[in-house]
Parts: structure tokens; C-alpha cells; sequence
């Protein structure tokens, strides 16, 4: 899983030919570094520019490479750390064993996005020939879906494990439609049986299921083999909050959730952030009058692709909810007797025909995602009474704290955040002009400075967090004036070589509200680095030896920005001359 990328141009390179290239050695200490901090491996990425469709390892690199992964698996993390070679319409890949010190190829590579893309290395390829065919399309029962996605598009439906987690109203509809579309391999979770309730929408099930409490999963297995022998149906009983449940997902190229709660939304949305895993999240609600009449009814799909944004950069989780229904059941029922969780265990209103219409608008964004067959819509919502489906916007929070990078996007099991210095597009961050003021270097010791912060902070329970070495903070949740088009916000400080002049950066998604009486100058249009802008440089200048009461200071100013005004800095000068 590549978190990012750290680019070699001109200047980090010591030799560069037509042949040959060799990075320079602060260069390659930079990534090292950076690796060892995060417990992260290295990928190096070359390319063979006259190599067309069969592009391979050289002899110099076999060199190379026999000499600097054993290394890299020796000081950093243990890898797999991998290199390779970008030809001009093929790629060669491989990575290091540690325990058998071999170099192996690796078999695939997989490209997120609105479409997901998978390709063979050929070095791969070339060892196992076999990888490179598809299975056989069964032409007699595809073969009208064939007409729409052509055989490429039906080999890699075939190829594809995907996951369902909760098999009632939508989730037996989306592995009824999946099954006969052919997916190869299918991993289904539910810890619950079927009971009466559920046979008004709840496919393939039958009173039999109901009166011996036949497991949803066991139910529903058995049914997908009777319509598609070939395809490969892993069934546990067990909840997604259950880590051994999670487990059985890893496995899966995109996961699909079905269920009717906050809490498992909240742990497939983490989950797969965490392992890049697109995520398609679906629900429904219906409001019922007393009269029976339907107030409001309807649904909406939503699909989180790590990397472009997820349900918590929407709001699409009740976190406050979720965390309730992760309470211990005997906690959870005192505060469910004392009132502090409403309205739970109540069954809901459900018909089945509205469960249909989600699980079809579901499944026909995956085959969007998987073969291309028309534009992905990441955010579909259906209006059930005007029967109306309506495309919504699904925007990034480049601030969010699930899928930022300095969120948990990509860390796998194990892994860490990144720091938000790699945020930076280049390797080292260089003093430069902000707002016609350039910054000076100080004889004050800034990262001891920032390492008395955080102790501070820590003790006595500040949300701040940030690296002394790295020479940043990040203060969270800072309420916002209504002025802005927030009302809290993070604020990232920065200070270059032990300067005392720091640049200040909120999110690039914050704004000024058109009607507001402040400077026009006190929040940069322009970002500074990737997903943050800088405020006004004239705001605060060498701010001492207390950062404590900068902090203090700063939070004052977005609380209360007018007070801008008063510094008697060229952006009050300019804010007058617009008045």
C-alpha cells in the first residue's frame, strides 16, 4: 500500500544519462529516514525509457538491488521492501524476502480510483504464463452482460473477491445480483438467523429457515451455490466488530456494507482506509405516520474510495451513535433503561421492494468501478416517494482525521500515521517569501520549545500533538468565529530551521464568509502545501519563548479575527484602503 510519494528531480540526483542514474546520498538518507520514523518500507521506482511493452531488470540493477534491500530489511521495518522498473507501456516488479534472502517477483499491482485497474509485472508474468489468462466465460450465462461490458470487463468481474457484510434486506439482494453476475470469490458476514421477520424481504429465505433458525450466512451460501457452482462463497457467523470477522475481509478487492447500525459503518469506513479497500456503504429509512402513511422514505449509496474521501469527511457517520452500540451490553442496556441511547432496539419500518432498488443501485456503481462501463457516481441518494435518484457531491476533508495522511489512510495493521512533514511536496522545506515578509533564523531552540509544548499540553490534557525534531504542532478542534464557513477548525504551525517566525496553516477548505468585516487578507487563497493554506504572515512575528501563549493568542484571533485589525500591520493598511 503506497502512502506516498517522494519525488528525485535534477537536484537529488548525483549522475543522470541515458543509461544511468544514481540518486545523491541526503537524498537517500531523507526517504530513510522517513521510512524508519513510520515504520514504513521503501518502493524504488525507476524507468527503462527506450523498453516498450516488455521492459525487464537490468544486470546493474540485479547488482543494485541484491545489495540495497537486504539493507533496507536490515535498519528499517523488515519490508516487504520492493523495487520497480517502468518501462514505456509495461512494468517490472519485484520485492525482497528476508527470510529466505531472495529477491521474488511480485504478482500483481492494483491502482485505486474511480476505476480499479490491475496489473501483471512481466517479470511475473513471464514465470508464470498461466497468470496472464482469464478464466473461461461462460458465454450461456453472460452472455447478454457480455453485450454491455465485453469479455474484458466480464474476465475481471470473475477475477474480483468481494466481501458483503450483513446479509439481511439489502445484503441477500447484493449477493443474489453479484452471484449471477459471475464474481468468483465472495466473503459474507452475519452473526445473525433468520427468523419471520425477515421473510418479507430477505432473499432466498422460507419458513423452514425461520423456524430453525437457520444461520443468514448458512442460508444464503447454499443458495448462491445452487445459481453459480463456480463461484467460492466464505460464510462466517460472526459480527463485524468481532476481530476474527475483520480477518476474514482482508482478502477482499472491495467490500460491500449492508448492515443498520452506526458502529459497524464506523468500522468497515476505518477499515478499509486503513487497508486501501474501496468501501460501498448502503442504507435506507422510512418515516411512518401513525395512519400508516409514509412521512418520508428513501436511500442512498455511498462509496468510499481511500485516498478521495470518506463517510467521515461527510458526515456520514453518527459517531456519538456508534460509539453507544460499541458499549458492553450490560452498560448498553442502563443507558439504553436511562434514556441516553433513543429509540434503540426498536424495529424499523422495511419493505423489501426499497431494499431491491438500493441493492441494484449498489451493485450497478461496482460494475462501474470494475469495468468502466459508465461514470462512477460516489454518492447516489433515492427519493422513494418521488421515485427519484439523485447524484450527490462526495468531497474530500483534506483535514479528516480517518483518511488524511496524517490520518490512519493505508497503515495496514500495524503502520503509523504519517507525519504531517511529509505532507510536504518536496524533501527538505525551504525559507521563502510569504506575503512579502521573509522569514529569519534565530539563535532560539525551536524544537525544545515545541517538546515543552506537547509535555504541557499532554498533562494537562491540551489536543495538541506535533514533533520537536520535525518542528510543527497541530492544534485540533479550535472554535471559529462566524465569520468563516466553520465553526471549528485544525491549525497546523510550522517553523523553518529554528526560526521564530512561524507560518501558520489551517485547512485548504476553510473559507471566509463573503459577508464577513475582516481583512480580506487574513486567510491565504493560495495553498501553501498539499490540502493546507497559510494565515496572514503579518499576524504573529517572532513569538518568543512561550508557545503555550501563542497558542492562546492564535485561538483568540480566529475566535474573534477583528481583532486583527489592531496589530498595526500592513494588513490593517490594506484592509482600511478597501473600506
Amino acid at each position: 500500500m503506497v502512502r506516498k510519494f517522494i519525488v528525485a528531480d535534477k537536484s537529488c540526483l548525483m549522475i543522470q544519462s541515458a543509461a544511468r542514474v544514481r540518486p545523491d546520498s541526503h537524498f537517500v538518507r531523507y526517504a530513510w529516514t522517513l521510512a524508519k520514523e513510520t515504520d514504513s518500507c521503501l518502493v524504488a521506482v525507476h524507468t527503462h525509457p527506450f523498453s516498450d511493452n516488455g521492459v525487464c531488470f537490468s544486470n546493474i540493477d540485479d547488482i543494485s538491488d541484491d545489495e540495497s534491500l537486504p539493507e533496507a530489511a536490515k535498519h528499517l521495518a523488515r519490508g516487504p521492501h520492493a523495487t520497480i522498473v517502468l518501462g514505456r507501456n509495461s512494468i517490472a516488479a519485484r520485492w525482497y524476502d528476508a527470510k529466505s534472502d531472495l529477491l521474488k517477483p511480485i504478482k500483481a499491482i492494483k491502482i485505486l480510483g474511480t476505476k480499479l485497474t490491475t496489473i501483471v509485472p512481466t517479470n511475473y508474468r513471464n514465470l508464470h504464463p498461466e497468470a496472464a489468462k482469464h478464466s473461461e466465460v461462460l458465454q450461456e450465462i453472460h452472455n447478454r452482460q457480455i453485450l454491455v461490458f465485453g469479455e474484458q470487463g466480464q474476465k475481471a468481474l470473475q477475477q474480483m473477491t468481494v466481501g458483503i457484510v450483513g446479509l439481511g434486506g439489502i445484503g441477500s439482494w447484493v449477493l443474489d445480483l453479484l452471484v449471477r453476475l459471475g464474481v468468483g470469490q465472495i466473503v459474507i458476514i452475519d452473526d445473525d438467523v433468520v427468523e419471520k421477520s425477515n421473510l418479507n424481504r430477505l432473499i432466498a429465505s422460507t419458513l423452514k429457515d425461520a423456524k430453525n433458525k437457520t444461520p443468514k450466512v448458512q442460508m444464503l451460501a447454499d443458495y448462491a451455490a445452487e445459481i453459480n457452482p463456480r463461484a467460492k462463497i466464505t460464510a462466517t457467523q460472526k459480527s463485524i466488530l468481532e476481530e476474527d470477522a475483520q480477518q476474514q475481509l482482508k482478502p477482499c478487492e472491495v467490500i460491500f456494507g449492508c448492515t443498520d447500525n452506526q458502529s459497524s459503518r464506523s468500522v468497515l469506513n476505518s477499515f478499509c482506509i486503513e487497508r486501501f479497500i474501496p468501501f460501498i456503504d448502503t442504507g435506507t429509512g422510512i418515516q411512518a405516520r401513525p395512519d400508516h402513511t409514509i412521512e418520508h422514505a428513501g436511500g442512498q449509496v455511498r462509496i468510499v474510495i481511500p485516498g478521495m474521501g470518506c463517510l467521515n469527511c461527510i458526515n456520514g457517520i453518527n459517531l456519538r451513535v456508534a460509539q453507544q452500540e460499541m458499549l458492553p451490553e450490560p452498560e448498553r442496556q442502563i443507558a439504553i433503561q436511562r434514556g441516553y441511547i433513543a429509540g434503540a432496539d426498536v424495529p424499523a419500518p422495511a419493505v423489501g421492494s426499497l431494499n431491491g432498488v438500493i441493492a441494484s443501485l449498489a451493485v450497478t456503481e461496482f460494475k462501474a468501478l470494475v469495468t468502466g462501463f459508465k461514470p462512477l457516481q460516489r454518492y447516489v441518494f433515492y427519493d422513494f416517494l418521488n421515485a427519484i435518484v439523485v447524484p450527490c457531491k462526495f468531497e474530500k476533508d483534506p483535514a479528516c482525521f480517518t483518511c488524511s495522511l496524517a490520518g490512519s489512510l493505508g497503515i495496514g495493521d500495524k503502520g503509523k500515521p504519517l507525519p504531517i512533514d511529509m505532507l510536504l511536496d518536496e524533501p527538505e522545506l525551504q525559507p521563502q517569501l510569504i506575503g512579502g515578509l521573509k522569514m529569519e533564523r534565530q539563535n532560539t531552540n525551536t524544537k525544545q520549545l515545541i517538546a515543552n509544548l506537547l509535555a504541557t499540553s499532554s498533562k494537562q490534557g491540551f489536543d495538541i500533538e506535533g514533533s520537536a525534531e520535525g518542528q510543527w504542532f497541530l492544534t485540533k478542534s479550535v472554535k471559529l468565529s462566524k465569520e468563516f464557513n466553520r465553526a471549528k477548525t485544525s491549525i497546523l504551525v510550522k517553523f523553518i530551521d529554528d526560526s521564530t517566525d512561524p507560518i501558520i496553516l489551517v485547512p485548504e477548505q476553510l473559507e471566509i464568509n463573503p459577508d464577513a468585516s475582516i481583512c480580506g487578507n487574513f486567510l491565504a487563497t493560495i495553498p501553501y502545501i498539499k490540502g493546507w493554506k497559510p494565515l496572514c504572515p503579518h499576524m504573529f512575528q517572532d513569538i518568543g519563548d512561550e508557545l503555550l501563549a501563542f497558542v492562546g493568542c492564535l485561538t483568540g484571533f480566529l475566535a474573534n479575527p477583528a481583532l486583527c485589525g489592531l496589530m498595526g500591520c500592513e494588513g490593517r493598511a490594506l484592509a482600511q484602503r478597501q473600506q
